[in-house]
């Protein structure tokens, strides 16, 4: 059982107890409060921002894009198609860690505007089935906008293409910036809450009613903390902090009933010193 009593550098002069020795000059009342690292917290806060953007950018650039795409060219397919007989001219296979995608790119043509011919090309994905069963030069039926030949497959029209990729698009960009934007305003609020801290706040002093240090998995020496206090109108309020410790492993920890330094900004934002 440890007997050291903890060392000074943990008390003001008067017995106030510190949890935060960097803030000892803080809690006599000698320097302002400032956090420590604050201003890295701004880099930091690049880091959700950078992923916000990037989502919105795919999502705005990419995604929007390619589903309004699809919705258009199903629309137009239902409306005005024609059909007409292609030739495969080429197929190939991708494959990624869980799955081969099949594809093949055929070709036809069609009169343009002034009546010359001109052919078309597209590389759309098919069935493991289908890729097996066609062939180099073979000939296909495909579905086509006779005003825009750019837009073609080789299925019927069918509403759930769009919908597939609709779908698509708006789980990527609900999940991709649902998290960095939670991420980004959890950062925004961190900074403005230690700002207002920093600007606004003043010493206040309470009593320890709760402490204990504990080794946790990485074998540090944490120590947990509770504490009350009155706010400048009288309204009594509790809190809880905790630090790493690892030189305090062999010390006795103040008992309660301590006094003990806060530095108050309002009656939801306030810190042990």
């Amino acid at each position: 059982m440890t007997t050291q009593p903890i060392p000074e550098e943990y008390f003001t002069p008067d017995g106030v107890f510190v949890l935060k020795p960097d803030y000892r000059e803080v809690a006599m009342g000698l320097k302002p409060y400032r956090i420590k690292g604050q201003g890295c917290a701004f880099f930091i806060l690049l880091f959700p921002l950078t992923f916000f953007l990037i989502g919105l950018v795919v999502s705005c650039g990419l995604l929007l894009p390619s589903a309004v795409g699809e919705w258009n060219s199903y629309f137009r397919l239902r409306e005005q198609q024609a059909t007409t007989t292609a030739q495969v001219v080429d197929k190939n296979s991708r494959r990624d860690d869980d799955s081969t995608t099949y594809y093949i790119t055929y070709a036809f043509t069609h009169p343009d505007p002034n009546g010359e011919p001109q052919q078309y090309t597209n590389e759309v994905s098919v069935s493991a089935g289908e890729y097996g069963r066609l062939d180099r030069g073979q000939a296909i039926t495909v579905y086509f906008v006779p005003d825009d030949p750019t837009i073609s497959q080789a299925t019927p029209p069918a509403i759930s293409d769009p919908i597939k990729v609709s779908l698509f698009s708006l789980l990527w960009a609900g999940f991709w910036l649902s998290i960095s934007g939670f991420m980004t305003f959890v950062g925004f609020h961190s900074i403005r809450r230690d700002d207002h801290l920093t600007k606004h706040g003043q010493l206040l002093h309470g009593t320890l009613t709760h402490i204990k240090g504990d080794t946790d998995s990485d074998n540090d020496y944490m120590v947990k903390a509770r504490y009350q206090f009155e706010s400048p109108l009288g309204i009594p309020l509790e809190g809880k902090d905790e630090a790493t410790r690892n030189h305090l492993k062999s010390y006795s920890l103040p008992p309660l009933g301590t006094p003990v330094a806060v530095w108050y900004a309002d009656d939801t934002n306030y810190t042990l010193l």
